[in-house]
């Protein structure tokens, strides 16, 4: 029953979001939302039949259990007949309302948005079975450009304070120091519930142009990512993907090229450089900060971040749990170098502090929530610090098979070329690929100083490139 719990109290969040009201509309239909959110609170409370209180039940959210929620049941564990029919009618009901809609707002709009990800069938995002994410397919039509609104904000090292790239009627580089000859040309995209304005995208672009010379774009997308509706943000990324790849397309005009460009995304705005990529044949390098778990956990590499994207992409994994244990980012591989600071679950140093709510669960599920914000922020702090110590403090990542159980043993063996890298932004002059475990402290500075493995770092890589250098002079000859 725990399961089908979780479930339903998904569900029900997720229509308390909407905007209710005797009516609510969409594109003018009313879709019957009020009624819908009466049906599943009412199936809710018949169908779980939870008990008033038990001798095991927490009498305070502060003496609620602090460590995983491990005791959950799998979320494939079989139903009952009782839960079976709960289902039943829950679907019916929702299918019903939905099918109501009409078929008008499933329409493409007159100006595609030239994207590759069109909204599948069925939409994933919150563990629910197939047929109520096909009912819940309207939630994801995307809202038009000028709704989103996106905005572009170029940093230089000659022009720190960042001047704002305007891209009407035409993007317009004359006020800028725009140079597209410089070695690297940098995107940075938030994700969701952020903007181009953080302060933690401000720290990335100056930490960047302290260690390179190079155009820094902070991209700014916040009209479609900013409000609590995250199901239309997702939708949103791929109005935003389209639309920076038109002031890339326009930089390429000025002599860009696709080897310069580094993208950084964090979230959602990992999924949106993926996009972006993809309609422009790739690019030199994509950097994923804890890429977005909901509505993304799917196999096709059409929907998220996955190798094909980029000559290289690197990915730093804070937050990649389970989803109904209140993960945000993805745990899986999906770069050709994936970190997992910490294990890539939870981060320490995250709050376990408990909120005193009149309902202990809802206090659980909220400690939950702000533990995961905690985590998936630590991947841009981790990227931001690799680059303000990238000359006193390594981030050395240890190969690992991603078993919680073998972590203390990846990261005592020694290091070699071969099976150690360095998590941050010179990942990519390193050989070895696949999956490392990152170990760091609770607090900044999280580099740890491991001065036994930066000695068999050096041995290691020095002796490779002097085999690389006799190889490169003996083909010479």
């Amino acid at each position: 029953m725990a399961t089908t719990a979780w479930r339903l109290l998904t569900l029900l969040t997720l229509l308390t979001e909407l905007p209710l009201g005797l009516q609510f509309e969409i594109g003018g239909v009313d879709v019957g939302a009020g009624r819908l959110l009466t049906k599943v609170s009412s199936e809710l409370m018949k169908g779980l039949q939870l008990p008033k209180q038990t001798s095991t039940a927490p009498q305070d959210p502060q003496h609620m259990e602090t460590g995983d929620d491990d005791d959950l049941e799998d979320s494939d564990a079989p139903m009952d007949e009782q839960e079976a029919a709960m289902w039943h009618n829950l679907l019916d009901e929702i299918v019903k309302e939905t099918d109501q809609l009409d078929d008008t707002i499933f329409e493409e709009e007159e100006e595609t948005i030239g994207t590759r990800a069109e909204v599948p069938e069925a939409v994933d995002c919150y563990g629910l079975p197939t047929p109520i994410s096909k009912a819940l397919r309207f939630l994801f039509r995307t809202d038009r450009k000028e709704t989103v609104n996106t905005r572009y904000f170029l940093s230089t090292r000659k022009h720190r304070d960042t001047v704002e790239i305007k891209q009407d009627p035409e993007f317009n580089f004359n006020s800028t120091d725009f140079d597209p000859r410089r070695s690297k040309t940098v995107f940075i995209v938030h994700g969701f519930m952020s903007n181009g304005e953080m302060q933690w995208v401000r720290n990335l672009s100056d930490a960047m142009l302290n260690m390179v010379d190079a155009n820094v774009i902070a991209v700014d997308w916040s009209g479609g990512g900013g409000s609590w509706m995250y199901w239309r943000a997702v939708a949103n990324t791929r109005v935003t993907g389209a639309e920076v790849t038109k002031l890339i397309e326009k930089m390429m005009k000025m002599g860009l090229k696709n080897k310069s460009i580094h993208l950084i995304g964090h979230s959602l705005g990992a999924h949106i450089c993926s996009y972006i990529a993809a309609h422009l044949g790739g690019v030199a390098r994509i950097t994923g900060l804890d890429p977005a778990q909901p509505c993304f956990q799917t196999d096709s590499p059409d929907i998220r971040l996955d190798p094909s994207d980029a000559d290289f992409i690197d990915v730093i994994h804070t937050n990649g749990r389970v989803l109904l244990k209140v993960g945000l980012g993805l745990p899986q591989p999906i770069g050709h170098v994936d970190f997992y600071p910490n294990g890539g679950a939870k981060q320490p140093g995250c709050s376990k502090k408990r909120n005193k709510l009149l309902f202990p669960v809802l206090g659980f599920i909220k400690s939950r929530i702000e533990k995961s914000i905690c985590s998936h922020g630590r991947s841009y702090m981790f990227f931001i610090e690799s680059l303000k110590m990238s000359d006193k403090c390594s981030f050395w990542g240890h190969r690992w098979d991603r078993n919680e159980s073998d972590a203390n043993t990846a990261v005592a063996a020694p290091c070699t070329a071969a099976n150690c890298t360095e998590m941050g932004i010179e990942t990519d002059i390193f050989p070895a690929r696949g999956s490392f475990y990152v170990p760091t402290q609770a607090k900044t500075p999280y580099c740890i100083q491991d001065p036994r493995t930066d000695d068999e770092m050096v041995t290691s890589l020095s002796k490779l490139y002097r085999r690389v250098n006799r190889i490169d002079r003996n083909d010479g000859n």
